[in-house]
């Protein structure tokens, strides 16, 4: 469905016979196949990067996470490209879904890689540090059921 929108009246139009008047049946197959393909994207980015469900409404860290998710799937496609072009027999069977679903299992080890390429050592004390600094609950009062059991 098309609709124009009308700023004076302040009301959309249905009007296929406007968008139909400009573009003819193939033009719109591809733009329809490009509203699909962004459906695709944001179901990604949603099922596979974590974006489905944010858990703070605070807009500085919601932005970040967003970014976050973005910049994953720029990384993802970027080497899903070096994938799929190294086996062009067989790119039909790579789905962006699937991929990502690959991708995001096995994302640890990509960035092992470019740690050991920089040359930065990712020791085992800073990883501890990392897990003991960012696994902190951010509610420090409250009261947890197991905490009568842990003391």
């Amino acid at each position: 469905m098309v609709a124009i929108y009308n700023k004076e009246k302040k009301v959309s139009h249905i009007s296929h016979k406007y968008f139909c008047h400009y573009l003819g049946a193939e033009d719109i197959a591809v733009l329809y196949s490009a509203r699909c393909e962004i459906e695709l994207i944001f179901k990604e980015l949603k099922s596979r990067y974590g974006l489905d469900i944010l858990s703070t409404s605070n807009p500085q860290v919601v932005k970040a996470l967003l970014w976050v998710g973005i910049l994953t799937l720029i990384i993802s496609r970027r080497v899903y490209l070096l994938v799929f072009s190294a086996n062009i027999e067989k790119a039909p069977r790579y789905t962006h879904l699937r991929w990502a679903t690959i991708f995001a299992e096995k994302s640890h080890r990509l960035l092992d890689a470019v740690l050991d390429y920089a040359d930065i050592d990712a020791s085992l004390m800073d990883l501890f540090e990392v897990y003991q600094s960012q696994a902190l609950g951010p509610n420090v009062s409250r009261k947890r059921l197991m905490d009568q059991w842990r003391a």
